[in-house]
């Protein structure tokens, strides 16, 4: 669609070769990394030398280099070249629409600030994620054309949120995350970065409510993080563990045992389940392991509570 634009001239011709060998790079590199790597280069040294102004093909190109980068854990190179991108995304090209423009932009914003977060650079990560959040503001519903709405626009906005969390401006990320809430009720099973980030919005503001000292929102998003896993994640048993168990701490904490006893015994289910797969590779071995050893602990200590002179234990031992 956007190589029917071009003139039918010599140039028109030039720019369709040097989109079409981008195409070929990001074909390549799945089977030949250093291939793909060497054609992207050729493409970036001739749009440096001279730089299209009809499409932001430069930028692009600067784009898929940097997601390659940063596939390699190449960060700071990464890093480099997605600041060069949306640089040049922030430019008006002659036959490139607002809109467009703008949704070109939201996406580079958003890699960049997690390009940012991932090296630790938090006060940029955040300044780039409100950059992106105002100009999703400034179109109604957050409609900025086909391929940016209000999921994306709840994309940036739990990006930003995290990366508040991440640096304790707790009253912030509690902002973001709840509007989050508010704007998507009901997210779309299909979607699997819409359900993650539902889960662990409800799973951070629970946290952040707990450290806050206010219980009755600890509790709200506890119950929104283990109804969700259970809705969106009941294939994942290190999550389905990990809900139970943070059930079954809240009401250990609120001294009653009789609940936090329910929630820690299903938690020990859980992991004996998944500790009878014998393809489970250590990582994911050691992982369900500290899910059922933090159950069984917890559990202790609720029994103890219901038992406080331990004659359960003296029964046990006769």
């Amino acid at each position: 669609m956007i190589l029917s634009t071009f003139d039918t001239n010599s140039n028109a011709s030039i720019f369709k070769f040097k989109f079409e060998e981008l195409e070929k790079a990001q074909k390549l590199y799945p089977s030949d990394p250093k291939g793909a790597h060497e054609i992207l280069d050729k493409l970036i040294i001739h749009y440096e030398k001279k730089p299209p102004k009809d499409f932001p093909w430069l930028a692009h190109a600067y784009s898929d280099k940097a997601n390659w980068l940063r596939d390699e854990g190449k960060n700071e190179e990464s890093l480099e070249l997605r600041i060069k991108s949306c640089k040049l995304h922030q430019k008006k090209y002659r036959k490139q629409k607002v809109k467009d423009a703008d949704g070109n932009l939201l996406f580079c914003y958003y890699m960049l600030s997690l390009a940012y977060e991932e090296l630790k650079f938090f006060k940029e990560s955040i300044e780039t994620s409100t950059k992106a959040i105002k100009i999703f503001e400034k179109y109604k519903n957050f409609r900025v054309n086909e391929y940016n709405g209000l999921t994306e626009f709840n994309y940036q906005l739990f990006q930003r949120a995290v990366v508040y969390e991440k640096t304790f401006q707790y009253d912030n990320s509690i902002n973001d995350f709840e509007k989050l809430f508010e704007l998507i009720k009901n997210p779309n099973r299909e979607n699997q970065r819409e359900t993650d980030n539902y889960i662990r919005a409800a799973r951070s503001l629970s946290a952040i409510y707990g450290k806050k000292g206010d219980s009755k929102n600890e509790f709200k998003y506890k119950k929104i993080y283990f109804e969700s896993v259970y809705k969106f994640a009941n294939s994942d048993p290190y999550r389905l563990a990990s809900a139970n168990v943070k059930m079954g701490n809240y009401f250990n904490s609120q001294k009653n045992s009789e609940e936090a006893i329910k929630y820690f015994n299903e938690t020990i289910k859980i992991a004996n389940n998944t500790l009878q797969d014998s393809n489970l590779d250590y990582e994911n071995r050691s992982g369900i392991l500290d899910y059922k050893m933090t159950a069984m602990v917890g559990r202790n200590t609720a029994f103890d509570r219901q038992d406080p002179d331990n004659e359960r234990t003296k029964k046990t031992s006769i």
